[in-house]
């Protein structure tokens, strides 16, 4: 049986251990998102890059990315001011009834995060 003292260090150096382990596990995990910006695009890509963010697309017309962050830094990117960012989803389109036609016109929602 170990000491009262090594016990006690020994239950901290577990606690510390399991919290970093924690901290690592939910560092990693990523979020798809859509970033719009307000100011400059370049600035808007240096943010999530320094964040450890990956761009996925970069829109043409739009002051907007398509990019892949880590879920923990969605706060950080949310509480800029000049920067709205949107989580993404997939959606299907249904088939028309008809398969000889087609739809006239595509609507893809994308609801708020």
């Amino acid at each position: 049986m170990l000491p009262l003292r090594s016990r006690l260090f020994l239950c901290r150096v577990i606690t510390i251990f399991l919290l970093v382990l924690l901290a690592v596990a939910s560092y990693a995990q990523t979020t798809d998102v859509l970033v719009l910006s307000t100011g400059s695009k370049q600035v808007m890509t240096q943010k999530i890059q320094a964040l450890g963010g990956k761009i996925r697309h970069d829109f043409a017309n739009v002051n907007a990315v398509s990019a892949t962050v880590p879920t923990a830094a969605l706060t950080v990117l949310s509480a800029s001011s000049e920067l709205k960012v949107r989580k993404t989803g997939v959606f299907s389109l249904p088939l028309p009834a008809d398969p000889k036609s087609r739809p006239k016109a595509r609507f893809f929602w994308i609801s708020p995060a």
